[in-house]
């Protein structure tokens, strides 16, 4: 889900980062939260750049907040 929804094709080693350092209940966790923001904010499905941006805005909140490098 995580690759087909928010890679816009410059991601992909960013999220191999962060699932090798994150616990998966904190990436269901950062899925959660972005598919939130997407749909509050009225972001077209089809906006991969812009969903890609907010997820990647959303792991890095989440893992200044857990501590993780």
């Amino acid at each position: 889900e995580l690759l087909r929804s928010y890679n816009e094709g410059h991601s992909m080693s960013f999220y191999c980062k962060a699932c090798t350092r994150m616990p998966i209940n904190l990436i269901n966790q950062a899925i959660k939260e972005a598919k939130k923001k997407i749909v509050s904010e009225k972001i077209d499905n089809s906006d991969m750049k812009l969903k890609a941006k907010i997820f990647k805005s959303t792991i890095k909140d989440i893992t200044v907040k857990s501590n993780i490098n």
